[in-house]
């Protein structure tokens, strides 16, 4: 499975990094903001699944998001953010049902949406 981390904070994208390859299987790729992550996904479409930070200079993920589910609706995502706000959650509901992770995000969810990810292909 290949997953892209997205954040434009590079210990965060290290740490969530570390915590997806101890999945046997996952390859990880990593961009630092929104258009970044479009960039790469225009370049390369392995992506599986992506860990999205909602608040990043030049586009943020929610942006980056809609995009990405209008170009490429099978790709999962998953957002993480350090302050889930109010108006988040609405501009998130208005372009679907996602999945959020509050920092400090823990190995357990990570491997959790990995698996169930993983499942879910095997499953097809």
């Amino acid at each position: 499975m290949n997953v892209l981390i997205v954040d434009d904070v590079v210990n965060n994208r290290f740490f969530i990094n570390r915590l997806c390859q101890q999945v046997e299987g996952v390859k990880t790729f990593e961009a630092s903001n929104g258009m970044e992550a479009i960039q790469y996904l225009e370049e390369d479409d392995s992506i599986e699944l992506v860990f999205m930070d909602i608040e990043m200079p030049m586009m943020d993920g929610i942006d980056a998001t809609r995009v990405i589910k209008e170009r490429w609706p099978e790709i999962e995502v998953v957002f993480q953010t350090a302050c889930y706000l109010y108006k988040n959650v609405d501009r998130i509901n208005q372009i679907g049902k996602f999945e959020v992770l509050e920092k400090p995000i823990m190995k357990d969810d990570v491997h959790r949406i990995i698996s169930k990810r993983i499942e879910e292909k095997e499953a097809h």
